[in-house]
């Protein structure tokens, strides 16, 4: 048995991790989204987002267009323009979500 009371796991990838019976009581938010769109992963939380190698806050994915995204990638201004619209809309949810569990 592990105690993790206090470990501060931001940015942890526990991909492949067996959480079976794993006690998170207290952990902060479960408002989280994966998701996939053409060959890019996806991970939203309720105040940054990752697609790719790229993490950032909220904020600026929801103000960014594409021409503000090209220098992340050869193909990812038409990759946000594509899907940025879709992005967009879960990260607001997402935020939402958080919001209403700090209630």
């Amino acid at each position: 048995e592990v105690n993790l009371a206090r470990a501060n796991l931001t940015e942890v990838n526990l991909a492949g991790a067996n959480l079976a019976g794993a006690n998170l009581t207290g952990a902060k938010s479960g408002s989280v989204c994966r998701m996939d769109f053409g060959r890019w992963s996806i991970c939203i939380r309720e105040d940054k987002t990752s697609i790719g190698c790229q993490t950032h806050p909220n904020a600026d994915w929801l103000r960014w267009k594409p021409a503000d995204v090209a220098e992340f990638h050869g193909k990812a201004a038409a990759w946000w323009e594509l899907h940025g619209p879709a992005v967009k809309a879960v990260i607001n949810v997402v935020m939402q979500k958080a919001k209403q569990e700090d209630k």
